[in-house]
Protein backbone atom coordinates (compact mmCIF):
# COMPACT_ATOMS: atom_id res chain seq x y z
CA UNK A 1 0.00 0.00 0.00
CA UNK A 2 2.69 2.16 0.79
CA UNK A 3 4.59 2.22 -2.55
CA UNK A 4 0.95 2.53 -3.88
CA UNK A 5 0.43 6.04 -2.43
CA UNK A 6 4.07 6.93 -3.43
CA UNK A 7 3.26 6.16 -6.62
CA UNK A 8 -0.09 8.01 -6.54
CA UNK A 9 1.80 10.99 -5.48
CA UNK A 10 4.29 10.93 -8.21
CA UNK A 11 1.59 11.04 -10.54
CA UNK A 12 0.52 13.60 -8.81
CA UNK A 13 4.21 15.04 -9.74
CA UNK A 14 13.51 31.75 -9.01
CA UNK A 15 17.23 32.38 -9.97
CA UNK A 16 17.31 33.28 -13.53
CA UNK A 17 18.23 30.65 -16.41
CA UNK A 18 22.18 30.97 -17.49
CA UNK A 19 23.39 32.01 -20.77
CA UNK A 20 20.46 29.97 -22.16
CA UNK A 21 18.00 32.30 -21.33
CA UNK A 22 16.73 32.88 -24.44
CA UNK A 23 16.72 29.09 -25.61
CA UNK A 24 14.36 28.23 -22.86
CA UNK A 25 11.93 31.31 -23.57
CA UNK A 26 11.78 30.11 -26.99
CA UNK A 27 10.99 26.26 -26.35
CA UNK A 28 8.19 27.06 -23.60
CA UNK A 29 6.72 30.17 -26.11
CA UNK A 30 5.87 27.53 -28.62
CA UNK A 31 5.05 24.79 -25.88
CA UNK A 32 2.43 26.95 -24.51
CA UNK A 33 1.16 27.20 -28.22
CA UNK A 34 1.22 23.59 -28.64
CA UNK A 35 -0.84 23.18 -25.69
CA UNK A 36 -3.07 26.01 -25.43
CA UNK A 37 -1.97 27.82 -22.48
CA UNK A 38 -4.42 30.61 -22.52
CA UNK A 39 -7.12 27.98 -22.75
CA UNK A 40 -5.90 26.21 -19.09
CA UNK A 41 -5.15 29.54 -17.38
CA UNK A 42 -9.15 30.43 -17.91
CA UNK A 43 -10.08 27.76 -16.50
CA UNK A 44 -11.93 28.02 -12.87
CA UNK A 45 -11.14 24.41 -12.23
CA UNK A 46 -11.48 21.18 -14.01
CA UNK A 47 -12.18 16.97 -13.37
CA UNK A 48 -10.65 13.91 -14.56
CA UNK A 49 -11.47 10.47 -14.29
CA UNK A 50 -9.60 7.25 -15.80
CA UNK A 51 -8.37 4.56 -14.54
CA UNK A 52 -4.93 3.08 -13.21
CA UNK A 53 -3.65 -0.58 -13.86
CA UNK A 54 -1.24 -1.84 -11.78
CA UNK A 55 0.10 -5.36 -11.77
CA UNK A 56 -2.93 -6.59 -13.50
CA UNK A 57 -4.98 -4.42 -10.78
CA UNK A 58 -7.99 -1.42 -12.34
CA UNK A 59 -7.90 0.80 -10.11
CA UNK A 60 -10.60 4.07 -11.31
CA UNK A 61 -9.47 7.01 -10.13
CA UNK A 62 -11.02 10.76 -10.21
CA UNK A 63 -9.10 13.96 -9.53
CA UNK A 64 -10.70 17.30 -8.90
CA UNK A 65 -8.92 21.24 -9.45
CA UNK A 66 -9.78 24.50 -8.29
CA UNK A 67 -7.79 27.56 -9.50
CA UNK A 68 -7.19 28.53 -6.02
CA UNK A 69 -5.27 25.36 -5.36
CA UNK A 70 -7.56 23.07 -4.19
CA UNK A 71 -7.15 19.41 -5.42
CA UNK A 72 -8.54 15.65 -4.64
CA UNK A 73 -7.38 12.10 -6.00
CA UNK A 74 -9.88 9.25 -5.01
CA UNK A 75 -8.92 5.55 -6.04
CA UNK A 76 -11.22 3.11 -5.38
CA UNK A 77 -9.12 -0.66 -4.19
CA UNK A 78 -10.39 -3.62 -2.98
CA UNK A 79 -13.85 -1.79 -2.48
CA UNK A 80 -12.37 0.90 -0.41
CA UNK A 81 -11.35 4.11 -1.67
CA UNK A 82 -8.38 6.02 -0.98
CA UNK A 83 -8.07 9.81 -0.94
CA UNK A 84 -5.73 12.46 -0.76
CA UNK A 85 -7.19 16.24 -0.89
CA UNK A 86 -5.30 19.39 -0.22
CA UNK A 87 -7.89 22.12 0.87
CA UNK A 88 -5.67 25.03 0.20
CA UNK A 89 -4.08 24.89 3.79
CA UNK A 90 -3.79 21.56 4.93
CA UNK A 91 -3.38 18.06 3.51
CA UNK A 92 -5.31 14.74 4.36
CA UNK A 93 -6.04 11.53 3.45
CA UNK A 94 -7.85 8.20 3.73
CA UNK A 95 -5.73 5.18 3.63
CA UNK A 96 -8.49 2.27 4.44
CA UNK A 97 -5.14 -0.21 5.27
CA UNK A 98 -5.25 2.22 8.59
CA UNK A 99 -8.63 2.43 9.17
CA UNK A 100 -11.89 4.50 7.88
CA UNK A 101 -10.53 8.20 9.57
CA UNK A 102 -9.02 11.01 7.79
CA UNK A 103 -5.55 12.06 9.25
CA UNK A 104 -3.37 14.65 8.23
CA UNK A 105 -0.61 14.21 5.58
CA UNK A 106 2.92 14.62 6.70
CA UNK A 107 5.22 17.36 5.34
CA UNK A 108 6.74 15.70 2.10
CA UNK A 109 3.13 14.22 1.52
CA UNK A 110 1.26 17.31 1.85
CA UNK A 111 3.51 18.94 -0.85
CA UNK A 112 3.48 16.35 -2.96
CA UNK A 113 -0.84 16.66 -3.38
CA UNK A 114 -0.23 20.49 -3.38
CA UNK A 115 2.29 20.35 -6.33
CA UNK A 116 -0.80 18.40 -8.00
CA UNK A 117 -3.13 21.59 -7.81
CA UNK A 118 -0.77 23.52 -10.25
CA UNK A 119 -2.76 22.83 -12.54
CA UNK A 120 -1.54 25.33 -15.14
CA UNK A 121 1.40 23.35 -14.95
CA UNK A 122 5.12 23.61 -13.89
CA UNK A 123 6.63 25.25 -16.29
CA UNK A 124 4.24 28.04 -16.78
CA UNK A 125 4.98 31.09 -14.75
CA UNK A 126 8.41 29.18 -13.34
CA UNK A 127 9.88 32.77 -12.23
CA UNK A 128 7.45 34.04 -10.39
CA UNK A 129 7.09 30.34 -8.64
CA UNK A 130 11.15 30.72 -7.99
CA UNK A 131 11.33 27.31 -9.96
CA UNK A 132 14.78 27.23 -11.40
CA UNK A 133 14.76 26.13 -15.07
CA UNK A 134 17.75 25.35 -17.61
CA UNK A 135 18.31 24.06 -21.46
CA UNK A 136 19.95 20.90 -21.21
CA UNK A 137 20.54 20.52 -24.68
CA UNK A 138 18.72 18.07 -27.35
CA UNK A 139 18.77 14.20 -27.87
CA UNK A 140 16.84 11.35 -29.54
CA UNK A 141 14.10 10.16 -28.01
CA UNK A 142 12.48 7.24 -29.38
CA UNK A 143 13.07 8.51 -33.24
CA UNK A 144 12.67 11.93 -32.87
CA UNK A 145 14.60 15.23 -31.54
CA UNK A 146 13.08 16.27 -27.90
CA UNK A 147 14.60 19.75 -26.06
CA UNK A 148 15.75 18.96 -22.72
CA UNK A 149 14.65 21.77 -19.81
CA UNK A 150 15.52 20.88 -16.74
CA UNK A 151 13.15 22.53 -13.59
CA UNK A 152 14.41 22.40 -9.63
CA UNK A 153 12.01 24.20 -7.16
CA UNK A 154 12.95 25.54 -3.90
CA UNK A 155 12.51 22.21 -1.99
CA UNK A 156 14.79 20.50 -4.64
CA UNK A 157 12.25 18.56 -6.43
CA UNK A 158 14.06 18.26 -10.02
CA UNK A 159 12.45 17.30 -12.85
CA UNK A 160 13.59 17.25 -16.87
CA UNK A 161 10.96 17.68 -19.28
CA UNK A 162 11.45 15.75 -22.77
CA UNK A 163 9.40 18.49 -25.25
CA UNK A 164 8.78 17.03 -28.91
CA UNK A 165 11.26 19.63 -31.71
CA UNK A 166 8.68 18.93 -34.00
CA UNK A 167 5.14 19.01 -31.58
CA UNK A 168 6.58 20.68 -28.93
CA UNK A 169 4.27 18.60 -26.74
CA UNK A 170 5.87 16.62 -23.49
CA UNK A 171 6.63 13.36 -24.26
CA UNK A 172 8.50 12.30 -20.74
CA UNK A 173 9.03 13.69 -17.49
CA UNK A 174 12.11 12.31 -15.16
CA UNK A 175 11.56 13.14 -11.74
CA UNK A 176 13.64 13.14 -8.25
CA UNK A 177 12.04 13.93 -5.01
CA UNK A 178 11.88 12.60 -1.84
CA UNK A 179 8.19 11.11 -0.73
CA UNK A 180 7.18 9.62 2.46
CA UNK A 181 11.12 9.81 4.03
CA UNK A 182 11.82 7.64 0.50
CA UNK A 183 14.41 9.37 -2.62
CA UNK A 184 12.10 8.39 -5.19
CA UNK A 185 13.14 8.71 -8.60
CA UNK A 186 10.82 7.97 -11.59
CA UNK A 187 10.30 8.16 -15.25
CA UNK A 188 6.24 9.37 -16.65
CA UNK A 189 5.92 8.89 -20.09
CA UNK A 190 3.00 10.80 -21.67
CA UNK A 191 1.33 10.17 -24.91
CA UNK A 192 -2.44 9.86 -26.57
CA UNK A 193 -3.24 13.78 -26.77
CA UNK A 194 -6.31 14.66 -27.43
CA UNK A 195 -8.41 18.58 -28.09
CA UNK A 196 -10.14 19.45 -24.88
CA UNK A 197 -11.76 22.75 -25.45
CA UNK A 198 -8.75 24.49 -27.35
CA UNK A 199 -6.21 22.79 -25.28
CA UNK A 200 -4.34 19.57 -25.73
CA UNK A 201 -4.23 16.70 -23.29
CA UNK A 202 -2.54 13.57 -22.90
CA UNK A 203 -4.97 10.94 -22.11
CA UNK A 204 -2.00 7.85 -21.34
CA UNK A 205 0.55 8.23 -18.81
CA UNK A 206 3.17 5.86 -17.85
CA UNK A 207 5.18 5.74 -14.73
CA UNK A 208 8.22 3.69 -14.10
CA UNK A 209 10.21 3.78 -10.73
CA UNK A 210 13.47 1.36 -10.62
CA UNK A 211 13.49 1.21 -14.43
CA UNK A 212 10.14 -0.56 -14.02
CA UNK A 213 7.05 0.27 -15.50
CA UNK A 214 4.27 0.36 -12.20
CA UNK A 215 1.39 1.65 -13.48
CA UNK A 216 0.19 3.21 -16.57
CA UNK A 217 -3.17 5.63 -16.20
CA UNK A 218 -5.73 5.98 -18.89
CA UNK A 219 -7.75 9.38 -18.62
CA UNK A 220 -11.23 8.49 -20.05
CA UNK A 221 -12.84 12.34 -19.48
CA UNK A 222 -11.19 15.46 -18.87
CA UNK A 223 -13.60 18.17 -18.65
CA UNK A 224 -12.79 22.52 -17.60
CA UNK A 225 -15.28 23.03 -14.70
CA UNK A 226 -16.32 26.57 -13.55
CA UNK A 227 -15.70 26.89 -10.01
CA UNK A 228 -18.76 26.75 -8.73
CA UNK A 229 -19.86 23.68 -10.39
CA UNK A 230 -17.24 21.72 -8.22
CA UNK A 231 -18.14 21.32 -4.36
CA UNK A 232 -15.58 22.90 -2.04
CA UNK A 233 -16.71 19.92 0.96
CA UNK A 234 -14.46 17.74 -1.97
CA UNK A 235 -11.08 19.14 -0.28
CA UNK A 236 -12.52 19.73 3.10
CA UNK A 237 -11.02 17.08 5.80
CA UNK A 238 -14.15 15.42 7.13
CA UNK A 239 -15.35 15.84 10.98
CA UNK A 240 -14.75 12.60 12.56
CA UNK A 241 -17.15 11.73 15.50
Amino acid sequence: MKKLLIILSVFILSSGISGNAQSVKSILKKHYAAIGQSRINQAEGAVMKGVINQMGMELPFAMYYKKTGKVRFEASFQEMKIIQAYDGKIGWMINPMSGPSPSDMGVSETKAVKDMGEFEGRLYNWKKKNYKVTYEGDEDYNGVKVHKIKLVTPDEVTEVYYINSNSFLVEKIDSKAKMQGLNVESTKTVSDYRTIDGSLMPFKMEISMDGQSNVVMDITSFEFKKASEIEDSLFTKPVTQ
